[in-house]
């Protein structure tokens, strides 16, 4: 029976081997072989290096991070979503037979449907578009490893978490028909793509609009109208949206801050007379009847079935109808060929090293055409965005007083040649007018960078005013290679100042509590995420005085005036100051450090005065006293001592000997014990001791510092200044 039940197990391991290996196609790959591709009329040469062979490939992505692995849809295997890589297989057994990179499921069972939402990614139904060379269900990888996929018959967006969420490898639905409602629906996504920030910007084919599902809020926003947008690439720093329309050739910009549309130049759309004449289903890339595959005449209309952006802001179209990659420059606008005599280039992506990387339909394989980008060597990437706060199409900073300075953030500068130094390194902002908004608080960089060396920049923001401000961060060398990257911030304000009829000028007696009330003026900004005032007390308080606020911290209301009170509690000879409530105490406090007796935690005044009796009083200083004294009598009775003898002998006789020798010197000795007992002791028999605060009048000043909503502070300080008169108590 044992041996039956092992051979059973055998069985049934060997059979699901075979059915992994039928579900995992596996492609050749000569990623150690040069193929050259000509350029022709253009004297360019592209070293293009095969990754992978045999894989009718339509949607490609590439990992950021790794620049190895690389996510792909198949025409031959429908519905799914495969990684390939490259890379030695660690954890990835499946990946490494025979040494050659394969195709490892991630997503889809394969058969078309919307289930799966909330369970493994290789469990769920996909309803994906790959039977078209240039409209695709496209894929886009965050810098965390997350996945989005262009659901696109199912009108949706999905999401596979990547290994560090909570829900590695769990597929939800973030957009469209199967996620949560919105105000905007999706009809029929194909082509997406993910900024820095994480915004995902979405080619809505049928409906002709851009969408954005913005990373921080969740929310879908319609960015522009466009007539049958398909593939899609944005800038890094999402400014700057490019959207391709094969039905007519066109390719546009979209300004993500003003939603203004513009026609990249030498990419102007077909009418729409002329799109609806030729083939419905292909437009610009079938026009005049001419191949995909084979088409060379130098008057077709552009098929634009890829973009890609590089870090410079340069485009990158795949024109399927003439076989060519196109290269716009981003400063000249000027159309270059990168590429030449491909067949059928569908999706383009880039990876961090601008390497290129193409999905050559026709000849169903991904090529790399190395280092495509011109403006040099350098790379410049930002670090991941500050926590909490809402980022825009920029790199932007949190909120921050004018005057005040945020935490740093670090920018790395590389150098991506493995051969040649960048030399003449130097780091600007522009516009240089306004360099006092952000500043360079550190750098590692020096004029010359090593080949294949990196350094970083250390910015951070520092407003000078109120209100949004921007910057662009640029680093030049000597060949004018210069990467750059946009800034934002927004600048706001706040104020301390005394309650609307709070006189600054209050009189107490001593023993006595005066509260001046006061409020913090937020603009409409200071205050929005969660940012708090916290109190210092002046640091000339008088003596034997206590100071706090309440409440402490401040909780600012943006917009408004918030009041707070500032409470000076004085003492009299009979009457001490009470102890103060620390901050921590308080509702919504957060702990301060002990600054002292004129500090919101001041330790209680000094005990009462009371009555002294002359013992008391005189002790120390006959104590003080007694013990010279005493030295200066026994010095006396010695010297005394011996001059009586000498006088007695001097005078023939100890019978005569004079006592004055010794009294006259023992009665200023007592003589001089008296007057200082009596100096020491003041000359009274009783008196009163007194810690009472001082009186008079005080000019104080107050601090408020800001903090973010976890209390760490944004440096900067707003003051307030008042008096206090204090008298003399009953």
């Amino acid at each position: 029976m044992r041996r039956l039940l092992a051979f059973c197990v055998v069985a049934v391991a060997i059979f699901a081997a075979f059915a992994a290996a039928q579900n995992s196609p596996t492609v050749t790959a000569t990623a150690s072989s040069s193929n050259p591709i000509s350029a022709p009329n253009t004297g360019l040469t592209a070293n293009a290096t095969v990754i992978a062979d045999g894989i009718a490939v339509r949607s490609l992505a590439v990992d950021s991070i790794s620049s190895s692995d690389f996510y792909v849809t198949n025409a031959s295997a429908l519905n799914r979503v495969f990684l390939l890589s490259a890379a030695p297989a660690i954890g990835r057994a499946a990946m490494a037979a025979a040494g050659r990179p394969s195709l490892l499921p991630i997503a889809g069972v394969g058969q078309a449907g919307s289930l799966g939402d909330g369970g493994e990614a290789l469990a769920a139904q996909l309803d994906l578009s790959a039977d078209s060379l240039f409209m695709r269900s496209g894929i886009a990888i965050a810098s965390d490893g997350t996945i989005f996929i262009a659901d696109t018959k199912n009108s949706t967006i999905r999401r596979i978490g990547g290994a560090a969420s909570s829900e590695p490898s769990v597929i939800r639905s973030v957009a469209g028909r199967w996620a949560p409602r919105q105000n905007v629906t999706l009809s029929e996504p194909i082509g997406i793509a993910l900024d820095r920030a994480g915004n995902l910007y979405i080619a809505d084919h049928s409906a002709g609009v851009v969408d954005a599902l913005l990373a921080a809020t969740g929310k879908l926003e319609t960015l522009a109208h466009l007539i049958s947008p398909a593939s899609i690439a944005v800038t890094a720093d999402g400014s700057k949206v490019f959207v391709a329309s094969p039905e007519t050739g066109g390719v546009f910009s979209i300004s993500t801050e003003t939603r203004a549309i513009a026609i990249v130049p030498g990419f102007t759309a077909m009418s729409a007379k002329s799109a609806s004449a030729t083939t419905a289903a292909a437009g610009a890339c079938a026009a005049a009847g001419i191949s995909i595959a084979t088409g060379t005449s130098a008057t077709q209309q552009v098929c634009p079935a890829g973009l890609a952006v590089d870090r410079a802001g340069n485009l990158f179209v795949a024109d399927a109808n003439a076989g060519k990659i196109l290269r716009v420059d981003a400063k000249t606008n000027k159309t270059t060929i990168t590429a030449s005599s491909l067949s059928a280039p569908g999706e383009i992506v880039l990876d961090s090293k601008s390497n290129l990387y193409v999905a050559e339909q026709g000849r169903s394989r991904i090529i790399s055409l190395g280092n495509v980008s011109s403006s040099g060597n350098l790379s410049l990437t930002a670090p991941a965005p500050p926590a909490g706060c809402t980022q825009g199409a920029s790199f932007t900073f949190c909120n921050e007083p004018v005057g005040g300075k945020t935490t740093g953030s670090t920018f790395t500068l590389a150098n991506t040649s493995a051969t040649t130094a960048a030399t003449a390194v130097t780091v600007a902002f522009n516009p240089a007018t306004t360099p006092g908004n952000f500043s360079v608080t550190s750098t590692s960089c020096t004029p010359t960078l090593p080949a294949s060396g990196t350094c970083t920049i250390n910015v951070a923001f520092t407003p000078e005013a109120s209100g949004a401000l921007s910057s662009i961060l640029t680093v030049t060398d000597s060949a004018s290679d210069s990467p750059s990257l946009t800034l934002a911030g927004t600048g706001d304000d706040y104020s301390v100042q005394l309650a609307s009829g709070q006189t600054n000028e209050l009189t107490v007696a001593q023993g006595g509590t005066v509260t001046y009330k006061a409020v913090i003026v937020a603009d409409g900004t200071f205050g929005a995420n969660g940012e708090k005032v916290t109190f210092v007390c002046p640091s000339n308080l008088p003596q034997f005085t206590t100071c706090s606020f309440n409440p402490c911290p401040l909780t600012v209301v943006p917009g408004a005036s918030t009041p707070f009170n500032i409470v000076i509690v004085t003492s009299s000879a009979t009457v001490p100051a009470p102890p103060v409530t620390p901050c921590s105490t308080q509702a919504g406090g957060v702990p301060s450090t002990v600054q002292g007796r004129r500090s919101v935690f001041h330790a209680p005044a000094a005990a009462p005065a009371r009555d002294v009796n002359l013992f008391s009083r005189c002790f120390p200083a006959l104590a003080a006293v007694l013990v010279p004294t005493l030295a200066i009598l026994l010095v006396i009775c010695v010297i005394g001592s011996m001059m009586r003898d000498a006088t007695a002998f001097a005078l023939a006789g100890w019978s005569s000997r004079p006592r004055f020798a010794v009294r006259v010197p023992l009665l200023f000795a007592m003589a001089g014990f008296a007057a200082l007992l009596f100096l020491g002791c003041g000359g009274k028999g009783t008196t009163k001791a007194t810690n009472a605060t001082p009186i008079g009048v005080t000019n104080l000043t107050i601090l408020g510092n800001a903090t973010d909503a976890n209390g760490n502070s944004l440096g900067a300080s707003r003051s307030l200044q008042f008096i206090l008169d204090v008298v003399a108590g009953k």
